[in-house]
């Protein structure tokens, strides 16, 4: 998968993001394309940025998306 690495740095904090085309985000979350394509749409599913136009996606905002849609588990089965 390829990623574009950007780097910033204000004053002494430094930060890196990492972005991802649509189709590379489709890739990581083994989805169609088509299918993020419809949800930005309809204003669903994971986050993503516009920079000049064109739509990323940031590995954050789509692990802590993936994260959010975790469902069952450990936490009910202690529950009970």
């Amino acid at each position: 998968m390829g990623y574009t690495g950007i780097s910033s740095s204000r004053g002494d904090i430094a930060m890196e993001t990492i972005l991802m085309t649509t189709k590379e985000a489709a890739e990581y979350l083994r989805r169609p394309a088509l299918q993020l394509k419809v949800w930005r749409g309809k204003k669903i599913g994971p986050y993503f940025v516009k920079i000049r136009g064109r739509v990323y996606y940031t590995k954050a905002q789509l692990d802590e998306y993936i994260a959010n849609c975790v469902v069952g588990g450990w936490n009910e089965r202690q529950a009970g």
